[in-house]
C-alpha cells in the first residue's frame, strides 16, 4: 500500500508563473463578482420589471441553473476529448 506524497510547497508558485495563469485568474475573479452583484438583482427584475409570478420566476431560475450545468459538462467532454494532453507534464510533480 502505498501513502500519498506530500505536497509539494512550490508547485502554486510554478503554476502561477505560467503564461496566462494570472490574467485568467483575474477575469474569473472578476466574472464571479459581477455575477454576486446581478444575481440578487435578477429576481427582483423578473418579478417587478417583467411581472414573473413566483412560480414563473422559480422555474426560469432553475431552467438557467440546469442549462449552466448541462452546458459545463457538454464543453469539459468537448475538452476533454479534443484538447492535446501532455502526460509528463503531471509526472513532472508527482513524486514516488
Amino acid at each position: 500500500m502505498r501513502t500519498a506524497a506530500p505536497p509539494d510547497a512550490n508547485i502554486l508558485g510554478r503554476v502561477w508563473r505560467l503564461p496566462h495563469v494570472p490574467a485568467l485568474t483575474l477575469s474569473v475573479f472578476m466574472l464571479g463578482f459581477g455575477l454576486s452583484m446581478a444575481m440578487p438583482y435578477m429576481s427582483l427584475f423578473g418579478v417587478k420589471a417583467v411581472g414573473m409570478t413566483p412560480l414563473q420566476l422559480g422555474v426560469f431560475l432553475t431552467l438557467n441553473a440546469v442549462s449552466a450545468v448541462l452546458v459545463g459538462t457538454r464543453l469539459a467532454r468537448w475538452s476533454d476529448r479534443w484538447t492535446r494532453r501532455k502526460r509528463w507534464c503531471w509526472s513532472r510533480w508527482r513524486r514516488d
